[in-house]
């Protein structure tokens, strides 16, 4: 899109558009005749869903395992429609332009409580930012179970290549925040791909794999592990490469880049669901759930939208509805039967005749047969 904005100022009805007291401004993102555009994003999935496997993972970030052909994933990078957001910065040059416009695919699948993350990147200069801190890989900030860290209290799961030696893979850190122990992660260099140096000619990529010990941040199969991903995309800035006019980095993320609440504030996390089911495509499998379930929406507070997800342990008439604090109903976002199973829906913050709701504290209300759950939300513009 281009878009104008125009404010024109001092005319009145058939006043002369050049007459002396009059002024006009007209400032535009993009450009002012659609020569260049910017892009604008509708939207980015605020959850996936971490299918079950009873496969232990080899932890050799090769994703090799036969579980992962069937993993929901979420692609980041500078071209994703799915990814949340990101920025291209090169400071020794303005005309300098991104050539490696790489992706990465994540992917998620869980054992138990154990959180598996996969991540692909077609990467074709791996390397870290050898004037600075800042490398290729995976940067991801993970909360516990119902509460969301301040900035201070932060914790991030890094694996990254830091190291800077011609070769090395990548260093898994983490955060003094966060429990020892409460994760692992390695990366796996294809043939083709020799890091920190460009005398090799383009790299093949990379991938990597995660453990994240959901148990250790208070999560349970069932519950929606709140997250953000961030892939940094370093190019041509390792110490035999790095030109003030060359060297560039595009980091993109799903979440956000930093999770600091002083800023960002409701829009950090993404929610990863720990699905009880192996495989949501085999629609003929026996799923294994057994209670009746509402979860914290997600996010919580909210703006404009919020995403509501429950299971029902049978096939059932299910009703999901909205009241305001006065217990007027506001709007019926679900009212039909569904199977057993796991089931989301959207609330956009509209009442039932389409109207933005105020902002405020709200409850939704599911019922299914003789089950009834409620929970609070907060809507804040």
């Amino acid at each position: 899109v281009a878009i104008n904005i125009f404010d024109p100022d001092n005319y009145c009805g058939t006043d002369d558009p050049y007459k002396a007291t009059g002024v006009y401004y007209k400032q535009w993102w993009g450009s002012e005749w659609g020569s260049e555009f910017r892009t604008l994003k509708l939207a980015d999935p605020p959850t996936r869903v971490a299918y079950a496997t009873t496969s232990t993972i080899n932890l050799d970030g090769k994703l090799d395992e036969d579980f992962w052909a069937s993993a929901q994933s979420v692609d980041i990078g500078v071209d994703s429609k799915l990814g949340t957001g990101g920025y291209y910065a090169q400071w020794g040059d303005a005309l300098n332009s991104y050539t490696d416009r790489s992706n990465a695919v994540l992917k998620f699948m869980h054992n138990g409580t154990d959180l598996y993350i996969g991540m692909v990147s077609d990467d074709k200069s791996v390397c870290s930012w050898s004037t600075g801190w800042e490398a290729d890989g995976l940067f991801l900030y993970i909360t516990n179970y119902g509460s969301i860290p301040s900035a201070a209290e932060r914790m991030e799961i890094k694996t990254m290549y830091f190291s800077g030696g011609v070769g090395d893979s990548a260093v898994f850190e983490l955060s003094s925040t966060v429990p020892s122990g409460a994760a692992e992660g390695v990366s796996y260099e294809p043939g083709g791909t020799v890091t920190h140096t460009e005398t090799n000619g383009e790299d093949a990529g990379y991938s990597l794999e995660v453990v994240i010990h959901t148990a250790d941040f208070d999560y349970m199969v069932g519950d929606t592990v709140m997250l953000s991903a961030c892939v940094w995309d370093l190019d041509y800035g390792s110490a035999d490469a790095m030109q003030e006019g060359v060297s560039d980095y595009a980091p993109n993320w799903w979440g956000t880049q930093w999770c600091d609440p002083t800023f960002e504030k409701y829009f950090m996390y993404r929610g990863v669901i720990l699905s009880p089911n192996e495989n949501a495509i085999d629609k003929n499998k026996e799923q294994l759930i057994t209670d009746f379930k509402l979860y914290p929406n997600v996010p919580n507070p909210f703006n404009p939208t919020t995403t509501i997800a429950f299971r029902i342990p049978e096939n059932s008439q299910v009703r999901l509805d909205i009241y305001n604090i006065l217990g007027q109903q506001v709007k019926t976002l679900v009212n039909t039967d569904l199977s057993q199973g796991y089931h989301s829906v959207i609330w956009d913050g509209k009442t039932q005749k389409g109207q933005p709701a105020p902002s405020g504290i709200y409850f939704y209300r599911l019922s299914a047969g003789q089950n009834v759950k409620v929970a609070k939300m907060v809507l804040s513009k």
